[in-house]
């Protein structure tokens, strides 16, 4: 799409804007890697108890992630729109720059 949009030195035309759902931020993957980390280091030195409760840790992380009661947030479509406009305008103006020059 840019080396057409380059080529035909303009951009498409502006697409049907809607709203965007997007998962929430969630700590999950840094806690489970902190109980992997402490699992591991005990599997190689053969400590079994904290192999149980870093697996039990990296278990009860994934079953509260699991059921969780607001999973994804809304983006409306004015804010997409306000965001890509103001990027196709940038584009624009890099566009009549490259044309401009020699």
């Amino acid at each position: 799409m840019k080396q057409r949009a380059l080529q035909q030195a303009r951009l498409g035309e502006e697409p049907a804007y809607v709203e965007i759902e997007l998962p929430r931020n969630s700590p999950t993957g840094f806690i489970c890697a902190f109980f992997a980390t402490f699992m591991g280091f005990a599997l190689i030195w053969h400590i079994w108890w904290l192999v149980g409760v870093a697996a039990l840790g990296a278990y009860a992380t994934f079953v509260v992630f699991a059921w969780r009661d607001t999973d994804e947030y809304v983006v409306p479509a004015e804010t997409v729109a306000r965001i890509d406009r103001a990027n196709r305008s940038a584009r624009s103006a890099a566009i009549a720059r490259r044309r401009a020059a020699p």
